[in-house]
């Protein structure tokens, strides 16, 4: 598909690679399948952070490129000149996001009901309600600032709500001469009072993001895309670049507006994440021009990750926490290596779920596939 309209297709948002050929970017497509496998990746090795070396560095590498990669995109392809739209904002982010909260509701009451004792105390009914309540808030993770008591996280699907207000604040503060100065005195505002009190509906995470959003569009007017693939060599620096970051990684959470601790903190995750895009785009460049058979999955990967995201989260709220998890813990693997099989397993089925659910019209509809 080309031209410069809207791609609702994946979470990097909303709008078709612009094309010198009329196909797509295939570079694009690519990175955002390397950016979503990251996220499910991320999301296994956190839990073993403090258990092996490895994970801290797989989770340091996973965290400091993969939604700042999404959001910049998103950017890339904002058509920020025109008024914002918010029914089709709406309906390409926020039905998404009405359609998977849904889902982990019903199935936590499925699970719950037919293979789970609820909490003890706790009636299924309450049990449920603990989960809407987690699917209106928003919240990526539960920080205890919440204007009120939240039992679970609704995760990942935060992105959603968040590149949502991201786009709607760049695309105002391009009304203004001074647009670079109102993302950033946004950004500011949202990390600085996501540490005292978190809002519903990754308002401040939507703040936070929005430096990447206009990032992207930065990146579309200055014909950044083209400047790397002439000097392919910036692969090296950004690569020292990123890996600095990782190797000094302290915590890096978009989900909950949280860009570090310190300024220095902060300064490191940004730049280390701009490392992190440039070495994936480059790369993904490579693969593109290699034209090998993972070329080709990899970008379909990229095309569908809407729903990969979606696919992920009901595993990450519901499936993972039962059978499958203790059967792998029950191995005595080491930590590593249990990332290493996990993320193989829950990145191999998730996709695969993600494929078959592409297949139906309803869902291409819902999510405004093409």
């Amino acid at each position: 598909m080309g031209g410069t309209s809207l791609q609702p297709d994946s979470i990097a948002s909303a709008a078709p690679a612009p094309t010198h050929t009329g196909s797509r970017l295939q570079y694009i497509d690519i990175a955002k399948g390397i950016a979503i496998l990251a996220v499910i990746i991320g999301h296994v090795a956190i839990r073993m952070e403090g258990l092996s070396y490895g994970a801290s560095v797989v989770t340091a590498s996973c965290f400091t490129f993969h939604m700042p990669l999404f959001f910049l995109l998103s950017g890339y392809f904002l058509h920020y000149q025109n008024q914002f739209n918010w029914k089709r904002e709406a309906r390409r982010l926020l039905l998404p996001y009405v359609i998977a909260a849904l889902a982990i509701v019903v199935l936590e009451a499925l699970t719950t009901f037919f293979l789970r004792d609820q909490p003890q105390g706790t009636s299924l009914r309450h049990y449920i309600w603990e989960w809407f309540n987690a699917a209106i808030y928003g919240s990526a993770e539960m920080t205890d600032k919440e204007l009120w008591p939240q039992a679970f996280r609704i995760g990942a699907i935060w992105f959603l709500l968040a590149l949502f207000w991201a786009r709607f604040l760049v695309t105002a503060a391009y009304k203004s001469r001074h647009s670079g100065l109102i993302v950033l005195i946004l950004a500011l505002i949202g990390d600085i009072s996501a540490r005292n009190v978190y809002l519903p509906f990754s308002i401040q995470a939507g703040m936070t993001a929005s430096v990447y959003v206009y990032l992207g569009t930065l990146a579309r007017r200055h014909d950044a895309m083209n400047y790397l693939r002439d000097h392919k060599l910036m692969l090296i620096p950004a690569l020292m670049v990123w890996l600095y970051a990782i190797m000094h990684y302290n915590g890096f959470s978009m989900g909950t507006a949280d860009f570090g601790a310190a300024p220095l903190d902060i300064a490191r995750n940004i730049i280390g994440s701009l490392g992190g895009m440039v070495s994936i785009l480059i790369l993904s460049m490579y693969i593109e021009q290699d034209g090998h058979w993972i070329s080709s999955h990899l970008a379909e990967i990229g095309r569908i990750s809407l729903l990969v995201l979606v696919a992920h989260i009901i595993d990450d709220d519901v499936i993972w926490k039962g059978t499958i998890n203790m059967l792998i813990l029950a191995s005595g693997l080491g930590a590593f290596k249990l990332v290493i099989i996990e993320s193989i397993v829950r990145c191999s089925y998730t996709v695969s779920l993600a494929f078959m659910a592409s297949r139906s019209r309803v869902i291409r509809s819902l999510f405004s596939l093409r």
